[in-house]
């Protein structure tokens, strides 16, 4: 394998990179050139114009700006052309300012006795990919020429394409933005909404129900905004008064019902449900809706604190203690 020693600018390059700065012009890397050429004891790189003796021509392949004034350029060496097998000893890199700037050699470098033998056409060698990191200090702007030519993409630009997380990300957002993307299915879209007959199916908003519906019964010390099922409700009253069995749980059906702020259920079996609102502090007694035939059996208050709490009811009323916040007191009996 060839050893090739650091890239050298020359001094072509330097002022390639003034120039760009000065007059504010891209700099342009057109291609790579290789030969056979051997430099003479002592000669300076910095002063050469051009490779010894070129021989094989690339267009560069991808163009990588790492920041802080370097670069990476890729060139894919492949003698699919090479008429003449040659001792691939140099290395150059051309450039220009501008469109119509004329190329010259940027930077060069020469393996000498490390080389390696290329072979022509008729001796196929696999594809090899070469990357060199060049100096461009603060050139005002950095491009490659492409010649136009059919570019085959390797496998190495293809991997770091594919975990390149902002690949084609200004085409899909163009993309996105795009109304007459998929016009064709989203029309076909809206058309079959709009032939999507919705009335079997409740409102996000405000839903009214009808039948029997169902909802996920909530565990028992629960206190949210969830549905409260009769399950739930059902559950509670047997953990409050220790009971193993409501009379006629079966047959709870409604007899009358007033579902205001302040209101009540009264079910064929005599069981009543009712509740009120309220917003005061401290101690409080307040009557119920209506009054319970036999007997209130038991009675609880929400808040925002732990002070609020039922301390005391009967058939008429209920004493409990506020918190300031609004809350709802909920009794039952019969």
């Amino acid at each position: 394998m060839a050893q090739y020693p650091g890239i050298t600018l020359t001094n072509a390059g330097i002022n390639m990179i003034a120039e760009s700065q000065a007059s504010k012009t891209a700099l342009i890397f057109t291609n790579l050139k290789m030969g056979d050429g051997n430099l003479g004891d002592g000669e300076d790189i910095k002063k050469l114009l051009a490779l010894k003796n070129p021989l094989l021509t690339l267009a560069p392949n991808l163009f990588k700006n790492k920041g802080n004034g370097l670069v990476t350029l890729r060139f894919a060496v492949s003698n699919e052309n090479l008429e003449t097998g040659f001792f691939a000893r140099e290395i150059g890199v051309y450039a220009k300012i501008g469109d119509d700037g004329t190329e010259q050699l940027y930077a060069y470098t020469n393996a000498g006795n490390l080389t390696d033998y290329m072979p022509d056409k008729n001796t196929p060698i696999d594809e090899q990919i070469i990357d060199i990191d060049i100096i461009t200090g603060n050139a005002s702007e950095v491009k490659i020429y492409l010649d136009g030519k059919i570019m085959y993409i390797t496998k190495p630009d293809f991997d770091e394409h594919i975990n390149d997380k902002l690949a084609h990300k200004a085409a899909f957002g163009e993309h996105n933005n795009d109304g007459s993307a998929h016009k064709d299915i989203r029309q076909l879209i809206n058309d079959t909404i709009k032939n999507i007959d919705l009335s079997p199916y409740a409102k996000l908003l405000s839903p009214e129900f009808s039948g029997i519906p169902t909802a996920p019964t909530a565990d028992m010390g629960v206190n949210t905004n969830q549905i409260a099922t009769m399950a739930a409700i059902v559950s509670a009253l047997k953990d409050y008064t220790k009971t193993t069995e409501l009379p006629n749980v079966s047959g709870l059906g409604i007899v009358t019902q007033s579902l205001a702020a302040s209101g009540y259920i009264k079910f064929a079996n005599g069981f009543i449900m009712q509740w009120f609102q309220y917003g005061n502090t401290g101690n409080t007694t307040t009557s119920w809706p209506i009054t319970f035939p036999a007997a209130c059996v038991g009675a609880i208050a929400d808040g925002n604190s732990r002070e609020t709490r039922c301390y005391a009811f009967n058939q008429s009323n209920v004493s409990y203690a506020g918190d300031g916040t609004y809350g709802r007191v909920l009794g039952w009996g019969f």
